[in-house]
């Protein structure tokens, strides 16, 4: 049995030049884990955290596992990668964020999701985003299982908004002609501070794949919008391939044409998936290749994320280079 936790950053809000903190994208993402790896993923999941935020268990004045009630905020770790970021700041942010992605790496984890990006004074339907968005990563996680059954897990919201998400894929398992019949059930709702899986990719929502797309597809806001920051395509540079290789072939079921687990909808310039993982070029990594990096850490168990002694080599872009990218 597979799991797929699903969440979500950004907002629905039209975007205005007025207000400069309205994040230009919306990312609604999941994170597929086998089920029968879900002890070893938390525990990894509290080591790295532990490793990270050394005094969390103390302040929380409980035990080794109440690590898991600390919030990671995604929004606050991608500080990390601003220009204008101390190079502790820069160390810390690369080293959680690979530690994420080593531990999904480690199980056999993959990314699902869509990124929309908004327009300048237009108003964007907040359900119509979430319903397709995760009808399309049901789909996505339905090929998946073809022996197997999945479960899907969405961050809760509000009753009404829960419950009408439901519903949108109540009508797909249960209609005339049943999809994605590889789910044992409708999409249920947790909230992430017990669960290790919905954190994981709510860290990789907000502070890995909103900031790169908002570098890359939402870069003509710049000058007003604080989110564009072009420090966020180094996020890319550094872990570019990792997150294409995270991904997986399918069949768009809008299109009936080949697509990969994450798509863009960019209504601006109508620029592809490939630049979230590489600048104005075919990709370098075929999906479904990774990387063989591994490390042993204080558990029994290998896997690979730096220590807070690793040293961490970042390149440092020139603006104009940075602006091509951008631009691209």
């Amino acid at each position: 049995m597979r799991l797929c936790y699903v969440d979500e950053s950004g907002k629905a809000e039209t975007l205005v030049k007025t207000e400069r903190d309205q994040q230009p994208v919306i990312v609604i993402a999941g994170v597929s884990l086998p089920e029968d790896q879900l002890t070893e993923i938390t525990r990894e999941w509290l080591d790295l955290k532990r490793r990270f935020y050394p005094d969390v268990a103390s302040k929380l004045g409980g035990g080794w596992l109440d690590a898991i009630l600390h919030d990671v905020k995604g929004a606050n770790l991608r500080r990390g990668f601003r220009r204008n970021a101390t190079r502790r700041q820069r160390k810390h942010a690369v080293g959680l964020v690979s530690g994420t992605l080593s531990i999904v790496e480690h199980h056999d984890g993959n990314l699902i999701g869509r990124i929309w990006v908004k327009q300048l004074n237009q108003p964007n339907d907040d359900m119509s985003i979430h319903s397709s968005s995760l009808q399309f990563i049901c789909s996505a996680f339905n090929t998946q299982l073809s022996e197997e059954r999945g479960m899907v897990v969405v961050d809760s919201q509000t009753y009404q908004h829960n419950h009408r998400l439901a519903h949108s894929m109540f009508t797909q398992r249960f209609g005339k002609h049943p999809r994605n019949t590889g789910l044992v059930d409708m999409p249920v709702f947790g909230h992430s501070d017990n669960h290790a899986g919905l954190q994981i990719a709510d860290l990789l929502c907000s502070a890995v794949l909103a900031p790169i797309a908002c570098a890359v597809y939402a870069g003509g806001y710049a000058s007003w919008n604080r989110h564009c920051e072009s420090g966020f395509l180094d996020i890319r540079e550094e872990f570019g391939e990792r997150l294409e290789a995270l991904t997986f072939e399918i069949v768009n079921p809008r299109t009936a044409k080949p697509s990969r687990s994450v798509v863009v909808n960019d209504p601006i310039r109508k620029r592809g998936t490939h630049l979230m993982w590489a600048p104005g070029r075919a990709s370098r990594t075929k999906p479904g290749t990774r990387r063989n990096v591994v490390i042993t850490t204080t558990t029994s168990t290998k896997v690979v994320f730096p220590t807070t002694s690793t040293k961490v080599v970042f390149r440092r872009r020139s603006r104009r280079s940075r602006r091509l990218d951008r631009d691209s």
